[in-house]
């Protein structure tokens, strides 16, 4: 009798390339870079001593002539070391390279970012608002300018018919021309000598009706003939940390420069105002003063303290009622 034979079936897998997911978007922010370049993922390139693996090629045009990017992308845990500089180095001499680039997904050690600075590597993050593939988190510090009316002092001035009546003590929420709140214009004005005059510790307001003017102060009516407001002011610089993040771009580990590709968006997470912290510096922070290079952009916030208003009311016109006006600093 004769038996029967069963062959089993070979399955063969093809592993995908550890990493390969991470190539894949690094080669999406390179072509958002570079829009007319050839990139290509997962090359064998030779050079002197064979074919050298590539994770993601670029090559493109500069000045005319061919040019070639050698990309290495680590999607590791840990933080990219200076051997990795070093090995790309290398194989950036073994392909006659233009230029050289290692993307990782958790950074680098400090001694890599020193090597890499020094022999000319760029040593950068992708990033994509959203994907959880990114693991790096990008926060700055964000420095604040701050201008503020820490006290003020209101003097009015009064017809002769209203000095008679007019109280020793008052209440300045309660002064109100035409039914509106003054200090809702105070409001106002004081932004706009906070930024006049930046930085001065005093400024001082005052202003003569054109006519004799009716308003009303604690409900009751008086005649105004001016005012004059004292504030005394500060200046600060404030700081907290932020999130940034881009939907498609590259962080740079040694210029800290987010790049933000055309038809990318930028973005800037919560700012906590309970979260200020005071700094203290001579002059200008180093951010308010940085050169910028052509193509980027630095964001610069002032906040403004003035006198607070009354919510949810508008502010009158005082402007048309005054005649002379003077402000006086120190």
């Amino acid at each position: 009798m004769q038996s029967a034979v069963f062959l089993s079936p070979i399955l063969v897998f093809k592993l995908a390339k550890a990493g390969s997911e991470y190539e894949e978007l690094v080669s999406l922010v390179a072509k958002a870079l570079d829009p007319n370049a050839e990139i290509r993922m997962s090359q064998w390139v030779e050079g002197p001593d064979g074919n050298r693996e590539v994770d993601v090629e670029l090559r493109g045009i500069v000045d005319g002539k061919p040019h070639f990017i050698l990309i290495e992308c680590k999607d590791w845990k840990r933080p990219v070391d200076i051997q990795q500089v070093d090995k790309l180095d290398s194989k950036r001499s073994d392909l006659s390279a233009d230029a050289a680039m290692i993307y990782s997904n958790s950074g680098f050690t400090k001694k890599a970012l020193r090597k890499a600075d020094r022999i000319g590597i760029d040593t950068v993050s992708a990033i994509a608002a959203g994907n959880q593939l990114v693991r790096l988190k990008i926060e700055r510090e964000l420095v604040v300018k701050a201008l503020a009316v820490d006290s003020f002092k209101m003097t009015l001035y009064p017809s002769p018919e209203s000095d008679r009546n007019f109280p020793e003590t008052w209440d300045y929420t309660t002064l109100r021309y035409g039914g509106l709140p003054v200090v809702n214009w105070l409001a106002r004005l004081s932004t706009n000598l906070l930024q006049r005059y930046e930085g001065e510790p005093k400024i001082v307001e005052i202003a003569a009706f054109k006519t004799e003017t009716p308003f009303t102060l604690e409900g009751s009516h008086i005649i105004l003939r001016g005012f004059r407001v004292e504030m005394w002011c500060s200046r600060k610089w404030l700081s907290q940390t932020v999130r940034e993040d881009v939907s498609l771009g590259v962080y740079n580990h040694i210029t800290r420069r987010l790049t933000v590709p055309n038809k990318q968006f930028w973005s800037m997470g919560w700012i906590d105002n309970k979260a200020w912290n005071e700094i203290h510096v001579d002059g200008e922070p180093e951010q308010w003063t940085r050169p910028l290079k052509p193509g980027s952009f630095l964001l610069n916030l002032t906040l403004f303290k003035p006198i607070q208003g009354i919510e949810d009311e508008d502010a009158p016109l005082i402007d048309d009622l005054i005649g002379q006006r003077r402000t006086d600093l120190g």
